[in-house]
């Protein structure tokens, strides 16, 4: 229930009142008590609740950190108060199990204005020799191409789609799709399906339509357009195969972990993207003194010379490094000819090449502070689990006395 009104799932909801309004969650089974000593931490008391657009859940998650949240003697009920903008409609998700299929979990179209009647369907088309691998994830979204590219600018920690989805659904068994009340608006398309081929491998398919997922550019010819809530129907969406390796660049991102004896670390992206493993036998590790663009010449020369003014020892990388990447995709997890710089160790924040107390003021500024709510301080979360705690600053402490 929010504001007054009891949500029914799958269906057209009545609109809910904008502004400050409660808010009731009811369980099937009582809220345990580690659930509710987690609902701060991406579920609420055990709940996964997600929203399309995202500024809902990221209200009702910022919600829950108030002293105003109680769970009912019955330990059954959440409550609360959450902020509604005037004029929003939302597609809500909730499930406890990440791993849910989409179209199996519980669904509720709600908003503070009435909700358009307009859809957009159709069915994905398979490439020649593939077919939907069972149990396989497939699906399909429509994403706002503005709120994307504010999102990619903003250099948020989270899927960066995820952030732009205004509606989501699945594939049914033939691939086909219902996207529900969507509003007026040009989108882009995102949609996926895992498939298997005729020798049994198992391979992902999908298209990005209407937009560079990189730079954020849009291709207004592939959008496709909702006006005056008219529905879209009978649309094809032609999937592909895993693209050509392509040059890509990937910038301020995190060492996850370092294996010395396979002679590899792995590299912790943002917005929860799988750690990849590199080779680091196959890689060049150089200071940040020198530019990628005065680096990329002597990388591409082979002179090995050159190399050896660059190198950085293996032993000398810590899980917490700042790097950048600069390489060619092999897969999702892989890249070979890759170029990694370093900018500092974990606790250097201002990049001096010191551990001090100008660190630790910014490192206490930002302690408390969670990848879920605004505010975030991505360099001060040092052991990279999406918040600045504890841990952290026992790491701070351990690299700070580095310094004596």
């Amino acid at each position: 229930m929010i504001g007054g009104v009891t949500l029914q799932e799958d269906v057209k909801n009545p609109p809910v009142p904008s502004g400050m309004q409660k808010f009731e969650i009811t369980y099937n089974t009582p809220i345990t008590r580690e659930e509710e000593e987690e609902k701060f931490r991406y579920r609420i008391a055990g709940l996964q609740i997600l929203s399309y657009p995202f500024e809902f859940a990221i209200s009702l998650y910022n919600a829950t950190q108030g002293p105003g949240v109680a769970v009912s003697e019955d330990r059954m009920t959440l409550t609360g108060i959450v902020d509604l903008p005037a004029g929003a409609t939302y597609q809500m998700v909730i499930n406890r199990n990440d791993s849910d299929p989409i179209e199996e979990v519980q669904q509720y179209f709600w908003g503070t204005t009435e909700l358009p009647d307009a859809e957009i369907s159709g069915k994905a088309i398979l490439p020649e020799g593939v077919v939907p691998l069972t149990m396989g994830e497939g699906g399909i979204a429509l994403i706002d191409s503005e709120r994307y590219l504010k999102a990619l600018e903003s250099e948020q920690d989270f899927d960066l789609f995820e952030l732009a989805i205004v509606r989501i659904t699945g594939f049914n068994e033939q691939l086909e799709f219902r996207l529900k009340h969507v509003p007026d608006g040009d989108y882009a398309i995102i949609a996926y399906q895992e498939v298997i081929d005729a020798q049994g491998n198992r391979k992902d398919t999908g298209i990005l339509k209407g937009i560079n997922a990189l730079t954020g550019g849009v291709d207004s010819t592939a959008l496709v357009q909702v006006v005056n809530g008219q529905s879209v129907t009978g649309l094809q969406i032609m999937l592909e195969g895993e693209p050509e390796p392509e040059a890509i660049d990937f910038s301020e991102v995190r060492i996850g972990s370092v294996d010395a004896e396979s002679y590899s670390f792995s590299v912790q992206f943002p917005y929860r993207r799988p750690n990849m493993i590199v080779d680091a036998s196959q890689a060049l590790i150089v200071n940040i003194q020198k530019s990628i663009q005065d680096i990329v010449p002597v990388f591409l020369s082979g002179n090995f010379d050159d190399f050896l003014n660059f190198v950085i020892p293996f032993s000398d990388l810590m899980k917490g490094d700042i790097i950048s990447v600069y390489g060619t995709s092999i897969s999702e997890t892989e890249m070979q000819a890759i170029l990694v710089i370093r900018h500092r160790k974990r606790s250097d924040f201002n990049g001096d090449g010191n551990v001090d107390f100008t660190d630790f003021l910014f490192f206490a500024d930002a302690f408390g502070t969670r990848d879920i709510f605004s505010g975030y301080v991505a360099e001060a979360d040092l052991d990279g689990d999406g918040q600045v705690d504890f841990p952290d600053f026992l790491i701070f402490v351990s690299d700070f006395e580095g310094q004596n």
